[in-house]
Parts: C-alpha cells; structure tokens; sequence
C-alpha cells in the first residue's frame, strides 16, 4: 500500500472508530426488561464473520405493563432511576479515540497471521525500548483492524498462545504503554465480539486491578476497557460474573464500587438465560453490597437490584429479598 492509501485508510478508520453508540434500555413494567445498543460506527467495528458484535438487542419476558423507557419507575411508592447506572457508551468508547488508529493489514493466508504474531511476539520481549513494544501493539491493532477476522480461528489460537504476553502489557508499570494495551485490547473486543469472550477470562482480571491505580491515565482506560468488553456481546463471558461477584466483597472500597456497576452493566444487557445461571451469587451480591460501609457501594448494589428486578425471570426472586431485608435498604 503506498503512503497516500495508507492515510486514507488510517484515517478512515479513526473516523469511523470515534463515532458514538450509546447505550440504552427500555423497561416494560414488572414483566420484562430489555437492553440495546446501536451500533454507530458499524464500518469499522462489524465482524467479516458475521457474528455482528458491533450492537445488539437482548430481551427477556413479555412486553406489558407500564412502560419506562424515560428511564423511571416508580416502585414501592418511589421514583428509581433505573438507568442511573448505565453509564453511555459514549463515555467509555472514548478510549479508542485517544491514540492512533492504525490502517488495516491485508491478510491473504493463515501462515501471515502466524508470522506476524511471531514478528509482535519478539517486539514484546524487548524489555530495553518500551517504543518497540508499543509498534508491537499496533500491529496487532492493525492486524485486527484488518483481514485477520476472515481467518477468525487462526487468529483466535495466535492470541491464545500469546495470552501470557498480551496480559503483560495491559500490567505494564508505563502508563502510555498500558493505556496502548487497554485500547488494542478494546480494539479485540469489538472486533471479534461473541469469540473474544475466549480471551476476556484472562484480560479483565489484570484490568480489574489498573482501575484502582492511582494513575489516572491506566485507571480510566481500564475502566472504559471493561465495559466496552461487557458491551460487546449480548452472550457475554459468564465466567466473568463470578470475577465481578468475587471483586465486589474486595477491600478496596473503589474496586468493590466498580465490581457492582460492572454487574449492573452485564445485567442490563445480558441475555436473561447467561444471567439465570448466575441469579444466585448475584442475588448474594446484592444482598451484601446494599449492606456495604461505603455510600457508593451501598448505591451501585441497590441499581443492581432494581435491574434484576425489572427482570421478569427474576422479580420474585428480587422481591423476596426485599422483603428479607431492612425497609428501606433498597429503595
């Protein structure tokens, strides 16, 4: 590609990438609840594959009852914000703005992607110039950004085999290399939507702990990079209910705060038959959380409730724990 089409390209890219979806959800009554987002910038993000990661729509239940698609309800003679903890996607896609977007790399065979990977592996190993680590990343940003998806598997197993590397450079002690690491990571989300749930098992633990770094700079990106992992697919990575449930009975009264609003973002937008399997340690969850010593936790925990709640499949369960605890604990 000469230098003029690699421009555009790149170009092409960053404009596409920077476009906002939020997020949004509608609640019908008591009866059902449902998530979507729509997907703004589709062009750059949509898998080959067809697995179509860059939005979705997840429903459970019967639309009926009282519709509160302003984002209110009122329950138990009160007004709740049940959108409160959404967050926009706007607020966290940002992440991908800031930096550059690299062009996409063409990709005609399986054994390039091999090749590449072991040109990005040799780039990782360079403890002397972090600048070369960084190029490393970029060229699995550009290699994600490209063809690679047509060879979805192939491209799959190379990151698989690299997990350990990769996990390194999200907990890199420098912050532009870590933040470099939270946006390519993102990057792998998107672009690979329900298979990079695959990889999430390994990559959110190490985010987990940069959200509560006091450098802002990895903090924030490890923040907006989990939730654009939870957004991807309405399939979601189950496993990491359990890493968010763990996370939320932390000691860091911060970790636990972001625990719960990431459970209250799977919530919303999970399929209701991933969260069925998961009700039980949720419901614990909430129960602990709206008991918490921190105002913030205590808050989080009781959005979580008001979301499983608006759950059909899940509103007795919800109601019952109301009712087990303290008058006024959850509303």
């Amino acid at each position: 590609m000469d230098k003029d089409a690699e421009d555009k390209s790149s170009v092409g890219n960053r404009q596409r990438l920077t476009q906002t979806a939020p997020i949004s959800a509608t609640h019908h009554g008591t009866s059902s609840s449902s998530a979507s987002y729509h997907g703004g910038y589709a062009a750059a993000i949509s898998s080959p594959t067809g697995t179509n990661n860059n939005g979705f729509s997840a429903s459970s239940g019967s639309a009926g009852g009282t519709g509160v698609g302003t984002g209110t309800a009122t329950i138990s003679g009160k007004l709740v914000d049940i959108q409160e903890c959404l967050f926009e996607f706007c607020n966290y896609i940002s992440l991908l703005g800031e930096g550059t977007i690299p062009a996409g790399t063409s990709i005609y065979s399986e054994k390039e992607i091999s090749r590449i990977f072991d040109k990005m592996h040799k780039g990782f190993l360079n403890v002397d110039d972090w600048n070369v680590r960084m190029q490393a990343l970029r060229l699995l940003q550009s290699l994600a950004l490209g063809d690679a998806m047509e060879f979805e598997s192939e491209f799959l197993q190379q990151c698989r085999s690299h997990i350990d590397i990769l996990v390194a450079q999200v907990s890199d002690l420098r912050s532009v290399l870590s933040k470099e690491a939270c946006r390519t990571v993102a990057i792998l989300a998107l672009r690979m939507g329900p298979a990079f749930a695959a990889l999430a098992d390994h990559f959110v633990p190490a985010l987990l702990k940069l959200t509560v770094v006091k450098i802002k700079t990895m903090s924030s990106a490890a923040d907006r990079c989990i939730r654009i992992i939870i957004s991807v697919s309405s399939g979601g990575s189950p496993r990491l209910i359990s890493v968010f449930t763990e996370h939320s009975q932390s000691k860091s009264p911060l970790l636990r705060k972001v625990s719960y609003e990431y459970l209250c973002l799977l919530a919303a937008l999970w399929n209701t038959d991933v969260l069925q399997k998961h009700i039980s340690s949720l419901r614990t969850a909430v129960k602990t959380g709206v008991g918490d010593a921190d105002a913030a936790v205590r808050r989080s925990a009781r959005h979580l409730y008001w979301i499983l709640q608006r759950n059909a499949a899940f509103q007795r369960q919800m109601d019952a724990l109301s009712e087990a605890l303290d008058q006024g604990t959850i509303a």
